[in-house]
C-alpha cells in the first residue's frame, strides 16, 4: 500500500496470500485470498516481468489457487530461466512434480534446491518426505538426519525420520 510500484513486495504478498489460502485461510475468505493473490501476482508481473519473484508469485497462484500444475510449472520454469540458481523456484518446481506423482523429478529438483541452500532444514525434510512417499525409506532416513543436523527441533523431520527408520528396518 505504501509503494504500489514495489514489484518484489507485490510478488511476496501474493505468495503469502496463496500459501495462506492453500492452508485454509486462517479465518479469512479463501476465495478472496485466491483472487487477491492472483491480482498481486499480475501486478508484480506488470511492474517487473523479468523478475524471478514475479514468476514465482504467478506460479504459486496457479499451483495453490487454481490447481493448475502445468501453469505453475511454466511459471517456475520462467523463474528459473531468469535466475537459474533460485533455490525457491527449484523447490516450488519439486513440490508440483511431487503433487503430480513424479517422484524422481521432484527429488532431483529438491536436491538441487538443497545444494544451493544447504542449511535449509525444510528443504532436507522435503527431500526426505518425498522419498518416503516413494517408499525410499533408507534415503528418507538419510535426508531426515540432514534436516535434524541443521535444525534438531524440526518436528516434521523428527516424525518422518522415525517413520523412515521403522519402515526401512522394522525397528520401532
Amino acid at each position: 500500500e505504501q509503494d504500489p510500484g514495489f514489484a518484489l513486495a507485490s510478488a511476496r504478498v501474493s505468495w503469502v496470500e496463496s500459501a495462506l489460502a492453500w492452508l485454509g485461510g486462517g479465518g479469512m475468505d479463501v476465495k478472496q485470498l485466491h483472487v487477491q493473490a492472483r491480482a498481486d501476482a499480475e501486478q508484480a508481473l506488470k511492474l517487473a516481468p523479468d523478475a524471478s519473484a514475479s514468476q514465482l508469485a504467478l506460479g504459486f497462484s496457479d499451483y495453490y489457487g487454481r490447481g493448475d500444475y502445468a501453469g505453475a510449472l511454466k511459471a517456475f520454469a520462467a523463474a528459473l530461466a531468469l535466475k537459474p540458481n533460485d533455490a525457491e523456484a527449484l523447490a516450488a518446481q519439486g513440490y508440483v512434480q511431487r503433487r503430480q506423482g513424479r517422484f524422481d523429478d521432484s527429488i532431483a529438483s529438491l536436491q538441487k534446491a538443497f545444494a544451493l541452500d544447504p542449511r535449509n532444514s525444510q528443504l532436507a525434510y522435503e527431500v526426505g518426505a518425498t522419498c518416503m512417499m516413494d517408499s525410499r525409506f533408507a534415503e528418507a532416513h538419510d535426508w531426515g538426519r540432514r534436516a535434524l543436523e541443521s535444525e534438531p527441533d524440526n518436528r516434521n523431520a523428527k516424525s518422518y525420520d522415525a517413520n523412515a527408520i521403522a519402515f526401512s528396518t522394522g525397528d520401532l
